[in-house]
């Protein structure tokens, strides 16, 4: 349907593979940026989302 892989619920831990499979650098690169930005010290939800 057009859609982004896990962009309606998440990734979570279970579908971190995932991620980097159907997805590129660059859109990971983002969600990096955007987890350092809003989590600098890594607190919130560790190991979630990005490693």
């Amino acid at each position: 349907m057009g859609g982004a892989f896990g962009s309606e619920y998440g990734i979570g831990r279970v579908k971190l593979d995932l991620l980097s499979r159907y997805s590129n650098s660059a859109k990971i690169a983002v969600v990096w940026a955007i987890k350092r930005a809003l989590d600098p010290k890594g607190i919130l939800s560790p190991g979630k989302v990005v490693r």
